[in-house]
């Protein structure tokens, strides 16, 4: 896959699964993230951290056919 097209899917649903998880209209998005570390630790400004999961989905093409 292309970088840019990667790196462009990858923020967009980052910011995505942010949004709904903290139920926040997408312009409060960068007021209410402070940061995310290399690790992936998300930290909002009031102090709470998070860190997104991958999971295995198994064969997903499958199941839902």
């Amino acid at each position: 896959m292309n970088s840019w097209k990667l790196n462009g899917i990858a923020g967009h649903l980052t910011r995505q699964i942010i949004i709904e998880s903290l139920n926040i209209v997408p312009t409060e998005l960068y007021k209410t993230v402070k940061s995310i570390d290399n690790e992936g630790i998300i930290t909002l400004n009031d102090g709470r951290k998070f860190k997104l999961e991958l999971k295995y989905l198994g064969n997903y093409e499958t199941e839902i056919n």
